[in-house]
C-alpha cells in the first residue's frame, strides 16, 4: 500500500516551467535528477540533458507514459 509522508530537502530545487500539459510526473522526475546533480554527484545526468534541461523532462515523459493526463502512483513505480 502507499502512504505519502512529507519531507523537506535541505537544499533548493531548480524551478521548472514545463508543467503546461499535465506532466507533472515527468516534469518531478526531472527536477529530483537535477537535485542529485547539483548537490551530490554530476554523473547523474549527461551533458545532453544538462544543457537542455526540457530534453531531460521529455525524456521522463516518453519512460512514464507521461500523455498529459498526468501521472499516476502506478505510472510512476
Amino acid at each position: 500500500s502507499y502512504s505519502q509522508t512529507e519531507a523537506s530537502l535541505p537544499n533548493n530545487t531548480r524551478y521548472f516551467s514545463y508543467n503546461n500539459n499535465n506532466n507533472c510526473g515527468s516534469t518531478a522526475a526531472a527536477i529530483m535528477m537535477f537535485y542529485y546533480y547539483d548537490y551530490y554527484d554530476s554523473g547523474y545526468i549527461t551533458n545532453a540533458y544538462y544543457r537542455n534541461e526540457y530534453n531531460l523532462v521529455n525524456h521522463f515523459r516518453n519512460i512514464m507514459d507521461d500523455n498529459g493526463e498526468g501521472t499516476t502512483y502506478q505510472q510512476f513505480r
